[in-house]
């Protein structure tokens, strides 16, 4: 017995697959595995020697590493941008991103590992939360970033509805409808995913980046996430690397979100600059003018005192010869 709320008898705490070791009493053995979950699993199971299991644990775990480490380092750089910026957008980036880390995290098993045995089915239910929780920031984020772009009053409409939803979910969650409510964010979250795809499509108005760029971006991701669901819809056959399709599409989106804000923090940044350097030269010539001016001023002056002075003169002689 194995699995999310549980971890086997047999199983290492110190490593975060469902792994557990057997001894075959002949040179043909059958073997039942029963899963104990609240969740829908999708599982792939190999019978290895200890060794190239620990092999395979050990990819897994570097896999898991240098997978966790870029995402933190695209919530690094979230924070930093954020920090200089002063960015609405980036920062509903940075909090889509680290409820990534937290989903992430826990969906590679290693709350289990963290999490005292005594408190049963916790890691579960947190990891539950935290799928939740990225459905409501992934709406969230994609809302900010196209609302910009002026799209079709309905379609705003229709990303808030997915909204309301989504912050609805936890709650019937911890009402104890644990599956109504999973099963309700899977098919809410592919819903608004298609939707928010053809949001762009409607949108007037250009914005940093370009329209173009938004609607490209948003197809592609549209379409991505639609190929990483086909096994799950039964339209194509499972295989190993559909267990990591959900976090390879959350990676790539991460990586499209953060070279799309990248571009647009650069395009600012520039924007930034060249104001400043308009106000500069703005500056510099009304100093310049202001300059000319003061002498054109002393020049005026200097002119009347030296038209004045003969003017004088003259006067006061004309007045002598009367």
């Amino acid at each position: 017995v194995d699995g999310d709320r549980q971890l086997g008898v047999d199983s290492d705490p110190g490593i975060n697959s469902l792994g557990f070791l057997v001894t075959p009493q002949a040179p043909s053995s059958v073997y039942f595995l029963r899963l104990q979950t609240s969740s829908t699993s999708m599982l792939h199971v190999e019978a290895l020697p200890p060794a190239a299991a620990m092999r395979e644990d050990a990819k897994l775990a570097i896999w898991n590493f240098f997978y966790l480490a870029l995402l933190i380092g695209i919530v690094a750089w979230g924070i930093q941008d954020l920090a200089q910026y002063r960015q609405t957008v980036v920062g509903l980036f940075v909090l889509y991103q680290l409820s990534n880390v937290l989903y992430t995290f826990s969906l590679m098993g290693y709350l289990t590992v963290l999490i005292p045995e005594s408190w049963v089915g916790f890691a579960d239910r947190l990891t539950s939360l935290a799928v939740i929780l990225v459905h409501i920031s992934a709406i969230v984020f994609h809302k900010a970033i196209l609302q910009p772009y002026g799209p079709a009053r309905w379609m705003l409409y229709g990303i808030n509805v997915f909204l309301l939803i989504a912050l609805l979910l936890p709650l019937v969650y911890l009402a104890g409808w644990e599956r109504q409510a999973l099963q309700a964010n899977v098919l809410s979250g592919l819903l608004a995913s298609l939707f928010i795809t053809l949001v762009p499509f409607t949108a007037r108005q250009e914005g940093i980046p370009s329209r173009r760029y938004i609607r490209s971006l948003y197809l592609f991701m549209g379409s991505s996430q639609l190929l990483f669901l086909l096994p799950f819809l039964g339209i194509s056959n499972a295989a190993e690397w559909t267990l990591y399709s959900t976090l390879m599409q959350g990676f790539l989106i991460a990586l499209l979100m953060f070279y799309m804000l990248q571009q647009r923090s650069r395009l600012l940044r520039e924007e930034l600059e060249a104001g400043r350097l308009q106000a500069s030269t703005a500056k510099l010539q009304l100093e310049q003018e202001r300059t000319h001016a003061q002498s054109l001023g002393r020049f005026i002056d200097m002119l009347t005192h030296e038209i004045k002075t003969p003017l004088a003169v003259a006067v006061m002689n004309l007045s002598a010869t009367r």
